[in-house]
């Protein structure tokens, strides 16, 4: 897989369609690295392949014990600009959202609209929580756990009651390195706060939430709407993961992008 070096390390990426426009994929925070889900990815968002030359960026390889969210915005749009990309339309999930929001206020040139899906301008105490669990599994290496943990957290009821066991039972064992990195990446939410600076966001927004959020809520995207004065639309039935859940996801994504 392709990657590039920047300040702090080596960042993975992916490419696919071939499209005039730019789309710029942040994923939300993974237990696995980019090439174990890159095809995927390319799969859900074919529909963008004619219009769009999509690209979706991994955070560090290997993050130090100290990275922040911050960082990862400032590594990645170093890994933006090394491949020649401004003036993109970006959608950030999650901790995606999280950085997307912070390469729109601090690099504006390489954003012309922004979508951000379940996610938050600062740390509430759901997210918290969710954060400090996640990292107390991660420390004590137990993948399996986390892997339930994830699963039960991430997904709405109902596909958690048709699917939630089988899921579990797919999730790929992670080894202590893996758990280590995802450790540090998860960390890295921790004192995240850009309520203030994203009233400076001056780009076409778009907030998409998530009524059954249990990583993050709901109210985040609430607070994102009025800050910044995005387009809001909120996912009532849907969990965390209302992007592999709502049928209409990507495609209200890419109207949004298109107008």
């Amino acid at each position: 897989m392709p990657f590039v070096e920047v300040k702090n390390g080596k960042i993975l990426y992916s490419k696919f369609g071939s499209g005039a426009k730019t789309l710029v994929i942040l994923p939300g925070l993974s237990l696995k690295s980019l090439d174990t889900y890159a095809e995927a990815v390319e799969s859900a968002f074919s529909l963008f392949c004619n219009d769009y030359t999509v690209y979706v960026f991994d955070r560090l390889s290997e993050p130090g014990s100290d990275y922040t969210v911050y960082a990862m915005a400032d590594d990645t749009a170093q890994a933006m600009r090394f491949l020649g990309l401004s003036d993109c339309c970006i959608f950030g999930a999650s901790q995606g959202g999280m950085i997307a929001q912070c390469i729109a206020v601090k690099y504006p040139e390489l954003v012309s609209k922004l979508a951000l899906g379940s996610s938050c301008c600062r740390m509430n105490e759901l997210f918290e929580n969710t954060v400090r669990q996640w990292e107390s599994l991660a420390s004590k290496r137990d993948s399996h756990a986390l892997n339930h943990d994830f699963v039960y957290r991430v997904y709405s009821e109902k596909t958690l009651e048709k699917f939630g066991e089988y899921l579990v039972a797919q999730a790929p064992h992670c080894t202590d390195s893996e758990l280590q990195r995802f450790e540090r990446l998860d960390m890295a939410s921790i004192g995240f706060d850009l309520y203030n600076e994203i009233k400076n966001i001056k780009c076409p927004t778009l907030v998409l939430g998530a009524g059954q959020d249990r990583v993050i809520g709901v109210d985040g995207s609430y607070e994102i709407a009025e800050q910044t004065g995005a387009e809001l639309f909120v996912y009532d039935d849907y969990g965390h993961a209302v992007y592999d859940e709502a049928p209409d996801y990507r495609q209200r994504l890419k109207s949004f992008f298109d107008k």
